[in-house]
């Protein structure tokens, strides 16, 4: 519902203008209602598979980080205000089909990965879109030199918005390369989702 602008009495001293107030009292609730009843939420989806079979990457090659949101710690219970799934565990997937234009989510990752030699550098990028509007957000991890046959944790938060269909009607891969042969420990991901309050 969009948002309703309250009336003023030119009078606020006759009778008349108790029905104006009446009014505006009454626009004040349908405004409160829709804004608190529009509520945000999340989704935590933690993968069970990769802990015991983890993600192989070759080097310099991207490859998708899966994630079938069967593990202990998946949530669903705090989903947004109309909105039934923002991850697809079969297909390990963000499933930003269901916002609205406009709206945005907060992606956070959590994964471990152990290069098999020091100094390997790490990349990390969302796929979105689909066909000729494809598209990539890239961000670099950076060089892991704290030794080969260690495993190095990344957790990091990204900003992603429902600029346009392209964007909303795909789902969103994630996925990560290495310049050396190396292994991927997926803990899971948290979709966050920040919705409109004047749709």
């Amino acid at each position: 519902m969009p948002q309703q602008t309250i009336p003023q009495s030119q009078n606020n001293y006759r009778r008349d203008a108790v029905g104006t107030l009446n009014q505006a009292f009454d626009m004040c609730n349908d405004n409160f209602t829709e804004l608190f009843n529009l509520t945000p939420g999340f989704e935590d989806a933690n993968d069970a598979t990769t802990s015991g079979t983890p993600i192989s990457l070759s080097p310099d090659t991207w490859a998708t980080v899966t994630n079938d949101a069967a593990g202990a710690f998946s949530n669903t219970s705090y989903l947004p205000s109309g909105i039934t799934s923002l991850f697809n565990g079969s297909t390990g997937n963000i499933d930003p089909t269901q916002l609205q234009l406009g709206e945005s989510i907060l992606v956070r990752n959590d994964f471990q990965v152990t290069p098999t030699v020091n100094g390997a550098f790490l990349e990390f990028r969302y796929q979105l879109g689909t066909g000729g509007g494809a598209y990539t957000l890239p961000r670099p991890l950076g060089t892991l030199s704290n030794g080969g046959g260690v495993s190095y944790r990344f957790s990091f938060t990204d900003l992603i918005y429902m600029g346009d269909a392209n964007t909303r009607d795909n789902e969103i891969s994630l996925q990560v390369k290495c310049s050396e042969e190396s292994s991927v420990v997926n803990s899971g991901t948290v979709v966050w989702s920040l919705r409109r309050a004047d749709i």
